[in-house]
């Protein structure tokens, strides 16, 4: 569940670090990196489980037909939704603490926490 999370991280982290710009505390911006990761991948789980396929384009329940566990198998639908609303204001809290809460980043995440496909 991890895989997500740490394709995401490099690409948040290397643009800040190759414009030297980044945040004086760049653990944060890595804790960031790695919970919008985990974020996205809870998000995809629920969106796996209750959207449809048209919507998703690709195979709703595909981690089920191949027995693979996902969030929604190991908490349940509900479960999930309280995980992601976690990882949501855990992201956001980051966000702030690194002076981000009114940039590009808050966006995207924000984006990634409420979308619909």
């Amino acid at each position: 569940m991890l895989k997500t999370a740490y394709l995401i991280a490099p690409c948040i982290m290397l643009p800040y670090i190759l414009e030297k710009n980044y945040p004086t505390d760049k653990d944060k911006l890595y804790r960031f990196a790695i919970e919008l990761g985990l974020g996205f991948q809870i998000k995809d789980d629920l969106l796996g489980y209750t959207s449809s396929s048209e919507v998703l384009g690709k195979t709703k329940n595909k981690d089920k037909l191949r027995n693979q566990p996902n969030y929604v198998s190991l908490l349940g639908v509900d479960g999930t939704i309280k995980k992601l609303e976690e990882h949501k204001e855990l992201v956001n809290t980051i966000l702030k603490d690194i002076g981000f809460n009114n940039s590009m980043l808050f966006e995207t995440s924000n984006y990634i926490f409420n979308r619909e496909f």
